[in-house]
């Protein structure tokens, strides 16, 4: 029979000087880990976050912690949600919309107050738990490896032991904790795992709990590897260039495993494996094809798929009433005006150099739409900014990004490419304005 669990081999030993946030709901859990750490001698804050969701409980659970925290005179942090109205808003389920608000906080919290690192109280069961809802999803490796012991910023020093001994730690130090009935509500995919699903697998194998966790640590160990040879892909594969993430798709069909890879850069965003293998079979074909999700659109262009941010609408105007409202757009802009005689150039492509005279206000400036037009400077007849645009071979997602400045029904300026022949510079000319992206 193995001896009883003592406190010191739940936690290790603090090191010297770092500062440690602990989440505390208020369960067994939670009030064991603030507990131990308390009593090995780490230096720590209690974070509590009261959800509102149950009433009374909320506020008994809120001021249960906040005794805690009193008892062992350490810092107590809390804050307050409209959980219910944050995950409406945002329509997600209740459970996702909690953590996220609670990590969010709970990461400024740390920040602000310059603790090194948040303790969260997840233990084997969390953690099987954690590997079968990520097996029903159809998760990779990285969804099936569960949770770390430190990653992120976050530390789970109780992730190797288990709920009962959690609970004979507890008892044996006469510690009192809250219990959540919610935790017994079956209209929580986690609670039926919990309270009916694992029971049934324990009946057919008493060590499913202790075999989860140990293909959860196997996988980690996998993933890494993984993650390296990802890495080299990357390098391989992939650009950046400002805000955006171009895929080259040529070099990644010489690469073995394209779609793990994509998998594996996408799904932080929210692309799961059936949308990206949709993706790699549409990796040939007309050039447009576009895929949204978690605020990003992946874009499939001639070469290359391009990650890039859900375009904001098009219908956002501003109004430039003055040549000082031209040094307060969405696009930072370099304004410089002088007479003809004092201009020494040289001309520089990408910049509008106009006619002062003819750029009368008011203007507007905003995202080109389907119907603008200009007779691009060098030519007689007017053209289509779309059609301009599609000359130029830009992409979707580089046409998308692209600014006009109007006046009136003319198109003054494609911002950074080209101007209107009938705004130029002229022999009669006496000023000239020069605009240029910042």
């Amino acid at each position: 029979m193995k001896p009883p669990v003592q406190i010191a081999d739940l936690v290790p030993i603090p090191t010297k000087g770092k500062k440690i946030l602990v989440a505390v709901s208020g369960g067994l859990d939670s009030v064991v880990l603030a507990r131990a750490l308390s009593i090995r001698g780490y230096n720590i804050g209690i974070a509590h976050v009261n959800y509102q969701l149950r009433g009374a409980d909320s506020q008994g659970d809120e001021a249960f912690v906040a005794a805690l925290a009193a008892k062992l005179a350490v810092p107590f942090y809390v804050v307050r949600f409209e959980t219910l109205r944050y995950c409406e808003q945002q329509k997600i389920s209740i459970q996702m919309g909690a953590r996220i608000l609670r990590r969010e906080w709970l990461g400024s919290l740390k920040e602000k107050h310059r603790y090194d690192t948040v303790a969260l109280a997840h233990h084997k069961g969390d953690q099987a738990e954690t590997v079968l809802l990520h097996l029903m999803r159809g998760s990779g490796s990285r969804g099936l490896s569960g949770m770390h012991v430190k990653k992120g910023g976050f530390w789970r020093p109780l992730l190797k032991h288990t709920k009962k001994t959690l609970q004979e730690v507890a008892q044996s130090q006469g510690w009192e904790w809250r219990e959540d009935q919610s935790n017994q509500s079956p209209a929580y995919r986690r609670n039926r795992l919990r309270n009916e699903v694992l029971p049934l697998l324990k009946e057919l194998n008493p060590s499913v709990e202790e075999n989860l966790c140990k293909s959860a640590a196997i996988l980690q160990e996998e993933t890494t590897l993984v993650q390296l040879m990802l890495r080299q892909i990357r390098k391989q594969c992939v650009q950046e260039q400002d805000d955006l993430l171009y895929i080259h798709i040529k070099n990644l069909e010489k690469s073995q495993g394209a779609i793990s890879f994509l998998h594996n850069l996408l799904q932080e965003y929210g692309f799961n494996y059936a949308m990206i293998v949709d993706i790699w079979q549409h990796r040939t074909g007309n050039a447009g094809h576009f895929w949204e999700m978690g605020g990003k659109r992946l874009v499939r262009d001639r070469a290359v798929f391009i990650l890039q941010d859900v375009p904001a609408g098009k219908n956002e105007t501003t109004s430039v009433l003055t040549m000082e409202d031209l040094q307060k757009l969405p696009v930072k802009l370099s304004v410089q005006c002088c007479a003809v005689n004092d201009f020494s150039g040289p001309y520089e492509e990408g910049v509008a150099y106009l006619d002062e005279e003819q750029l009368q206000f008011p203007l507007e400036f905003r995202k080109w739409k389907p119907g603008d037009a200009l007779v691009p400077l060098g030519m007689h007849g007017r053209k289509k900014v779309s059609d301009f645009l599609t000359a130029l071979k830009l992409s979707k997602t580089e046409k998308e990004r692209i600014w006009v400045l109007c006046r009136g029904a003319d198109v003054v300026w494609v911002v950074g490419h080209r101007i209107h022949h009938d705004y130029r510079v002229r022999s009669a000319t006496k000023r000239i304005c020069m605009l240029k992206i910042i």
